[in-house]
């Protein structure tokens, strides 16, 4: 018997569940304490990208955002996006709330990048999403 995807055993401790709402697009994130352990701490890159994101929003983070947060890595081709994550997250299912800052640059190889900050329906942040325009791996970040 074939098995859905998110009944596969190499899935079955995280799902990411897509639906198609009236209202549009909705990516919902079903996180169990499992697979709290493939989180990790930012790198100093990704703080400085998503502190510099925040501070184009009007979001207002909390003082102590970088030393809560976790982060995981998004299945995108490589090109760098993260689902962001509180060390003390109450709230098990998260789905993308709203965009609030957009960072467009171009990469070392010319093809121009789109890194955007995202929170979830609960008003915290939820994802940093980088799209490269050719679907290719990012070599740097300016």
């Amino acid at each position: 018997m074939k098995r859905d995807w998110w009944e596969q055993p190499s899935i079955s401790r995280f799902i990411e569940k897509i639906n198609i709402q009236p209202s549009g697009f909705q990516k919902t994130h079903l996180i169990s304490d499992e697979y709290m352990e493939s989180n990790r701490k930012p790198t100093e890159k990704e703080i400085e990208i998503i502190e510099i994101l925040i501070n184009n929003s009007s979001f207002k983070a909390s003082e102590s955002w970088k030393e809560n947060i976790l982060v995981r890595e998004m299945d995108d081709g490589k090109m760098g996006s993260l689902l962001l994550l509180h060390k003390n997250n109450k709230h098990k299912t998260r789905s993308f709330g709203e965009q609030i800052s957009e960072y467009q640059f171009e990469d070392s190889d010319g093809i121009e990048v789109i890194v955007s900050l995202n929170l979830d329906t609960h008003g915290n942040l939820h994802e940093l999403d980088v799209w490269k325009t050719d679907y290719s791996e990012v070599i740097r970040y300016p």
